[in-house]
């Protein structure tokens, strides 16, 4: 049961980087975004205008995904609110994000 829960929740986070990944950069007036604003081993930061209104403030405009303070639990969260656990019981330091360019490295 433990495995399924923990499958369930990783296609859970899966689901919803993939919608912010896509939507990431977008701005509702046409405006140039950087579609990520912070990009670390333990912690990306996902913005977009979806208001058009030239800034990336409004709810669920900036989300973030990362490890917490002891490595062991994946978080979400999105303007200022506080990180909220995703995937808890992580491999403390086995959570690593890399990111790659356009050619592979």
């Amino acid at each position: 049961m433990r495995r399924n829960r923990r499958s369930w929740t990783l296609e859970l986070f899966t689901e919803q980087s993939e919608l912010k990944l896509l939507v990431a950069g977008f701005s509702a007036r046409g405006d140039q975004l950087p579609a990520i604003s912070a990009a670390q081993t333990s912690r990306v930061e996902l913005r977009a205008d979806l208001t058009g209104d030239g800034d990336c403030d409004d709810a669920n405009e900036t989300v973030a995904y990362g490890a917490d303070a002891t490595q062991t639990t994946l978080t979400r969260s999105s303007g200022d609110g506080s990180p909220q656990p995703l995937i808890s019981n992580l491999v403390p330091t086995a959570f690593a994000l890399t990111y790659i360019d356009d050619n592979g490295c």
